[in-house]
């Protein structure tokens, strides 16, 4: 059973038991003649025309399921000065949030959400991924840095467990891993400071 809605712009809605919505209203001179709304990665959620006598059509083919995770994908949204773009887009997402926002308000947030990036998605476009960073791994010297940190670790407990003749020997085994560790932190402290001269 169709039941009508009115609104006060003087047209109308449609509500059909197959989720199709039909809106009437009077020619809308900038709206685009056809364009569907879709849900990242998401099936075709909302399907809007615009027909030749200024009629909009809406149909939804799919309810939004409200458990469903999305990816999250950035808009690639006009910059702030392109008045003209973001009018005809506020236009647009009002004309169509105002037949399809129905329902309880959490409902709505959702549905007012899902549309206006679906839109947004289709007539902007999408920022594509960004490449994940690769791991730091080490070089040769900064492994022997870490390497000899860890055998000084070991030492200390060693030395604080040995017996009164064991201690000299670790003390003397002590500071020649730490001037080869001085050593090392230096060259590499080096190496990093020419890199960034040859940045700049």
């Amino acid at each position: 059973m169709v039941r009508p809605e009115r609104y006060d712009n003087g047209g109308w809605l449609e509500i059909d038991p197959s989720l199709s919505y039909r809106i009437h209203t009077p020619p809308l001179p900038t709206a685009q003649h056809s364009f569907s709304l879709r849900r990242i990665n998401h099936p075709s959620l909302l399907q809007v025309v615009l027909t030749k006598d200024g009629k909009v059509v809406i149909r939804v083919t799919q309810a939004p399921d409200p458990r469903r995770v999305t990816e999250h994908c950035r808009v690639k949204w006009p910059q702030a000065n392109k008045e003209k773009e973001w009018l005809q887009f506020d236009e647009d997402a009002d004309s169509i949030l105002e037949a399809t926002a129905k329902g309880e308000a959490d409902r709505r947030l959702q549905t007012m959400t899902t549309i206006i990036v679906s839109l947004a998605a289709e007539r902007f476009g999408l920022e594509e991924k960004r490449t994940a960073k690769l791991p730091y791994t080490m070089n040769n010297r900064a492994s022997k840095i870490h390497q000899l940190r860890q055998e000084l670790k070991s030492l200390r407990w060693r030395f604080k467990e040995a017996r009164e003749e064991e201690r000299g020997p670790l003390t003397e085994l002590r500071s020649i891993l730490c001037k080869t560790l001085m050593t090392l932190r230096r060259a590499e402290w080096h190496r990093k400071r020419r890199k960034e001269r040859a940045s700049c």
